[in-house]
């Protein structure tokens, strides 16, 4: 006996609910991504500036750039009138002493941790770089992602500007 076997087109067949969540939660994910890829970057690269000190002044001048911005990452506040910051002194005798027993010291760990850490930042700055390439070689929704890719930078930018 012969059977008949009828098959049906693709598109007539209804998508799964799985199919039609992750598409969903996928498309989440871009546009939240792309919302917050400036913030991304600005912690990451901030984030890495502060593990290696560059906003704290030591034995050159802290870049007054980098003291707001690390303002900015660690308290959310921006203080326009941030003024040179000079080297420190060369202390005491007595008083250096203090100073390095107050100070944790640098040992293997802490440099092993301060490595990850910077590894960490690289890694999400390239992350959302590349993230953001991607998106924007889909050629449909480019104008919307071009929207949030703007108000990513445009809404903290305002934010600060308020606050002083």
């Amino acid at each position: 006996m012969t059977t008949l076997s009828i098959s049906t087109p693709r598109e007539a067949t209804p998508r799964s609910k799985t199919g039609s969540t992750a598409r969903t939660l996928r498309r989440v994910h871009t546009y939240l991504g792309i919302l917050f890829a400036p913030a991304l970057l600005f912690f990451a690269l901030t984030g890495a500036a502060q593990v290696v000190n560059l906003h704290k002044a030591g034995v050159r001048p802290a870049n007054p750039l980098i003291v707001q911005l690390a303002s900015i990452h660690k308290k959310q506040a921006f203080d326009p009138r941030v003024a040179k910051v000079e080297p420190k002194s060369r202390p005491s005798a007595k008083s250096a002493d203090k100073a390095d027993e107050a100070r944790a010291p640098i040992t293997h760990a802490v440099i092993l941790l301060k490595v990850f850490a910077l590894g960490a930042a690289f890694s999400l700055a390239v992350s959302v770089l590349t993230g953001l390439y991607m998106s924007f070689k889909q050629t449909r929704d480019r104008p919307l992602y071009s929207l949030l890719l703007v108000a990513g930078f445009a809404l903290p930018l305002a934010a600060i500007a308020m606050l002083h």
